[in-house]
């Protein structure tokens, strides 16, 4: 789940016995280097949609993407890196269980 600020650059975690629940507090799992401020940032860029994929998870790995885009339509389409899926795979936080 990215974080419901706008424009964060975290990836929260919640975990639930089951689907109703009780959830715990957010987690921070992850920042997004793309929104994280910096010599490279490029304040036209945002990041969303942060989703874990558990069909792809070996072992006590997570997976999960998420996606950024512009407000630049220009820049939308001469950058590669803007607007595909971006992966990422990395150990389970010990204080989260499946």
């Amino acid at each position: 789940m990215v974080d419901p600020a706008w424009f964060s650059d975290k990836i929260m975690l919640k975990t639930a016995p089951t689907l109703t629940g009780p959830w715990s507090e957010d987690t921070l799992i992850y920042r997004m280097p793309e929104m994280e401020a910096g010599p490279k940032h490029d304040k036209n860029v945002f990041c969303y949609a942060g989703k874990e994929h558990p069909e792809l998870e070996v072992g006590s790995d997570l997976v999960f993407t998420y996606v950024c885009n512009t407000l630049d339509p220009s820049e939308l389409m001469s950058r590669q890196d803007i607007y595909r899926p971006q992966v990422v795979q990395q150990p389970l936080p010990s204080l989260v269980t499946h």
